[in-house]
């Protein structure tokens, strides 16, 4: 099937929703099949068709996880754009689109973050898809950080440990680790929606782990995370 795709603005997202659930006989409820919408702050654009079944808006087992791309522009994504455009996402259901990475973030397993990488074409039909639809910027601000319930005083800094670091297979086994949390303003993104999974090495090694990936970090800035410490540029 050849797919199809328009831009509406977000009043019309609602008014479209609205209609393809009144004759769908599902008024009010989830209009799951209607189409693929992705999200801007304004607008978004609507696809229909073969797309769709290729862009994960929800985790499946099967999926092959990527590492986590560094906070830039994105925008929100779902089948259901009665709650995803006109109000807000499927509770605990948010999925993300980042086009200048070409991958999906979704809910995974125990509620965290988990990363998709688009095949090629299929994210350059998205790319083009919202060509026409501002995105959402890249976050600068999280609210509240804390390390092993520790709280960090200057949070924003913290956005920083998705750029830094050397990518490793894996972490030697009998590591410990301390849990660092984040939590952003609205709107939620993918950096800043409470799920994502980062981890600092206790002693010994200075391994980030962050959705997934696990990273080789600088031995400073592994001490300035233990401590709570803002982040250096």
């Amino acid at each position: 099937m050849a797919s199809g795709r328009r831009t509406i603005g977000i009043l019309g997202v609602a008014a479209a929703a609205a209609l393809a659930a009144a004759s769908s006989g599902n008024a009010g409820g989830p209009i799951g099949g209607s189409g693929l919408w992705v999200c801007g702050p304004h607008h978004a654009a609507h696809l229909t068709g073969a797309i769709e079944q290729k862009v994960p808006v929800q985790y499946k087992t099967g999926l092959q996880a990527a590492a986590p791309a560094p906070p830039q522009a994105f925008y929100r994504v779902d089948l259901n754009a009665s709650t995803t455009c006109a109000v807000n996402m499927v509770p605990g259901q948010p999925a993300y689109f980042i086009p200048a990475a070409g991958e999906v973030r979704v809910v995974g397993t125990a509620d965290h973050a988990f990363w998709v990488k688009l095949a090629p074409d299929v994210a350059a039909k998205l790319r083009k898809a919202v060509g026409n639809v501002k995105p959402y910027r890249a976050p600068t601000t999280l609210t509240s950080v804390s390390v092993n319930d520790r709280s960090v005083a200057h949070p924003s800094t913290y956005l920083r440990l998705y750029r830094i670091g050397r990518p490793i297979k894996t972490a030697p086994n009998g590591i410990h680790w301390l849990y660092i949390s984040l939590l952003g303003v609205s709107p939620e993104s993918p950096w800043t929606d409470g799920r994502n999974a980062l981890w600092v090495s206790r002693r010994g090694h200075d391994y980030l782990k962050r959705d997934g990936q696990t990273v080789r970090i600088p031995a400073s800035v592994a001490a300035r995370i233990r401590r709570a410490a803002p982040i250096p540029k």
